[in-house]
């Protein structure tokens, strides 16, 4: 999450976030609720959500994303793809969601607004230690 806040440090009110190669080993997710939840904790006080899928476009459990028989609008989706540890930008509509029936513009850059992160993100994600690592292990036996 925090390389997706330094990525993208905020959105606009709508935005689905879709994260794409997640690792299906040892994923921090596991359901995607947990990266919805996280999405949302991520922008507070934007109407936001998101999805993700794993390597090579597997749907992770939660995702309901690809089973909608609906058609989805494209312009509020803000796609990235996790590459080394990194998220990176998808300028165009990848391979791997080509099987949504996507209409509208995809323009990633009109749901990115201009300016930091919010406070509550940078001390969740980025600020954040652990209390049981600060703490001297003394404080255990």
């Amino acid at each position: 999450m925090e390389q997706l806040i330094r990525t993208v440090p905020r959105v606009r009110n709508g935005t689905i976030i879709v994260l794409l190669d997640v690792p299906q080993k040892n994923s921090p997710f596991g359901d995607n609720m947990w990266f919805d939840n996280a999405v949302k904790l991520a922008y507070p006080h934007t109407d936001v959500s998101g999805f993700y899928f794993l390597a090579h476009g597997a749907v992770p459990p939660g995702n309901n994303l690809t089973e909608r028989p609906d058609v989805i609008d494209a312009s509020p989706l803000l796609i990235l793809r996790l590459i080394g540890g990194r998220c990176v930008l998808e300028p165009v509509i990848p391979p791997e969601l080509m099987k949504l029936r996507l209409i509208g513009q995809y323009d990633p850059a009109r749901r990115i607004e201009v300016g930091p992160a919010a406070p509550e993100a940078v001390n969740r994600y980025i600020n954040f230690k652990s209390p049981w690592i600060i703490l001297p292990p003394e404080l255990f036996h």
